[in-house]
């Protein structure tokens, strides 16, 4: 359970979200979520980056787990937010996406939008390193 003091009241959250139970609980239902098109699909993207060079790199999407091929490691995905500040819909987009992982030293965190069909487009990357990447993905 976590505990932030908000205007000198405490704001108590409680419970945890399961990336994969959300998927499962819609079964035949409409697209809930970015996840609900992300996951199962993988994706042939050529990247660029900040610090010299382009390269080919092949972005798996598995369980709310974003995988790439090169990178040892996968980054736990959720889905942007909705509403507004004062009402926020938490993880209920259903086109932006954000995925964060970490070796222990190098972190990196990727971002899009994925479309109705499960087309990613505007996906970019930053790494504790100061690199940042942008990428054309094709699939799936």
């Amino acid at each position: 359970m976590l505990a932030l003091p908000l205007m000198g009241v405490p704001v108590v959250f409680a419970g945890s979200y399961s990336a994969e139970g959300a998927a499962a609980q819609v079964g035949t239902l409409a697209t809930t979520n970015c996840l609900d098109r992300l996951n199962g699909h993988s994706y042939s993207c050529h990247g660029k980056s900040s610090i010299g060079g382009d390269f080919t790199d092949t972005f798996s999407f598995s369980g709310g787990v974003l995988t790439v091929g090169a990178i040892s490691f996968g980054s736990t995905c959720s889905c942007g937010t909705d509403g507004s500040f004062i009402h926020p819909q938490f993880n209920h987009s259903k086109t932006k996406w954000q995925c964060v992982g970490t070796d222990g030293s190098f972190v990196i965190s990727f971002q899009g939008t994925v479309g109705a069909s499960g087309v990613l487009s505007k996906v970019t990357a930053a790494s504790n390193n100061n690199g940042t990447f942008t990428f054309s993905c094709t699939g799936p």
